[in-house]
């Protein structure tokens, strides 16, 4: 049985089942957000989807062997923020710096959600960030 796991984990196999159960479970959050949406709560939904794409980014991290590190050289990955993320898949060249760009915007939005600046976005915006959130979990951890 234990020759059975470690074949698993050599192969990757345990990594390919965390993915669909995270995927499983970023599209449950973006349906809530979704609903959040629907009835008017775009402050919510935000701060929801931003939570859905930094976990995503931590998830591409592991998946391509990106670590982030803070000043002192310690790895970092799992409780960095967006922008660090960020940065280290760009620079890893996992994704374009279109995308890399596109992130900032998304990651300043929930930002703004999250720390009371409602006024500096719109219930539009949200449902923008919404559907490009879904598209980018699709493509880059399916």
């Amino acid at each position: 049985m234990l020759m059975a796991v470690k074949e698993d984990i050599e192969s990757g196999f345990l990594f390919e089942r965390e993915l669909l159960i995270s995927a499983d479970v970023f599209d449950d959050f973006l349906e809530q957000a979704e609903h959040l949406l629907e009835n008017k709560y775009k402050d919510a939904a935000a701060v929801l989807i931003g939570s859905v794409l930094e976990s995503s980014l931590r998830k591409m991290c592991k998946k391509h062997g990106v670590e982030v590190k803070d000043n002192t050289g310690a790895v970092t990955t799992d409780t960095a923020t967006i922008a660090p993320l960020n940065d280290e898949l760009y620079k890893a060249e996992v994704y374009s710096k279109f995308v890399y760009k596109e992130i900032i915007a998304w990651a300043d939005l929930r930002n703004n959600a999250a720390h009371g600046h409602y006024d500096k976005y719109k219930q539009t915006d949200v449902e923008g960030m919404d559907q490009w959130v879904r598209s980018f979990v699709t493509e880059h951890l399916t």
